[in-house]
């Protein structure tokens, strides 16, 4: 079972000083794939010092921990992000708001001989104000093109292994993949990250949404994706679209789903 521990150092990076911390995150029973326990942590340091890691589990969430000084860690605790048997990465902007990278998708606990049904399909990100004390936000910042379709069979998870920097005009550069083409490279400004407005009005197509399930009888293979909701003519207006959703017998109903930014409070509105 992997175990997480870290190294410090306090001279530049000239010696370093190997925690005692083992940090463990057991997995479900008859739990069966790679990275067995905690593993792939990422670590940022909020205002005031304190250090806050987070863990890859197979728990269906992140595990997070924190520590003062990078040597000694709290024991490992489930935070509050889902995560499909997925890394993280965290980041602090020069504002001292902190970002988390992550897949935000459901994941049934693995176990019994099995790994989880989950898949990460999206990648998302939420935004720490330490003025505010809260995450919010929760923005979809990339989507796997292939999202809607039967996952390929190499595995590759291309909204997976976020890394990211903040560049000197204060954007964040964001690497994630492989994708079939290599790893996607993507810029985003904070100020998108912080917004509190979206709309869509399937002027460009479906890209923004996610519109699979899983496929009926004689569709296709068990455990493969097919796209059930589509766009079709607007039925009053001759240049518009609209969002078909039906039950066809014999398969799951029709679903979509579309991120807009989260906070405590707002308004939706659905015509």
């Amino acid at each position: 079972m992997s175990v997480v521990t870290t190294l410090c150092s306090d001279d530049g990076g000239d010696t370093w000083k190997v925690s005692e911390a083992r940090l463990m995150v057991p997995p479900p029973d008859g739990y069966v794939g790679d990275h067995a326990g905690a593993s792939d942590p990422t670590i940022v340091s909020f205002r005031g010092g304190r250090l806050w890691m987070v863990m890859r589990t197979q728990t269906g969430r992140l595990y997070e921990s924190s520590s003062r000084d990078g040597m000694r860690w709290t024991p490992p605790q489930a935070s509050r992000f889902r995560s499909p048997d997925s890394p993280a990465f965290a980041l602090r902007l020069p504002d001292e708001r902190v970002v988390l990278f992550w897949n935000d998708c459901a994941d049934p606990p693995a176990g019994k001989g099995r790994r989880g049904r989950g898949r990460p399909d999206v990648l998302h990100a939420a935004v720490y104000d330490p003025d505010d004390m809260g995450w919010l936000h929760h923005r979809e910042v990339y989507r796997d093109p292939e999202r809607n379709e039967r996952p390929p069979a190499s595995g590759r998870c291309p909204a997976a292994d976020p890394r990211a920097v903040v560049a000197r005009d204060g954007t964040i550069v964001l690497v994630t993949g492989p994708t079939k083409d290599g790893r996607s490279l993507l810029v985003i400004d904070p100020r998108w990250l912080c917004a509190t407005e979206r709309r869509d009005d399937f002027a460009g197509g479906l890209g923004g949404w996610s519109v699979f399930r899983p496929p009926g009888s004689g569709e296709q293979a068990p455990g493969g994706r097919v796209q059930g909701t589509r766009l079709v003519g607007h039925p009053t207006r001759a240049s518009g679209s609209a969002l078909r959703l039906r039950k066809v017998e014999g398969a799951p109903g029709d679903g979509a789903v579309w991120n807009f930014p989260r906070g405590r409070q707002g308004r939706l509105v659905l015509r």
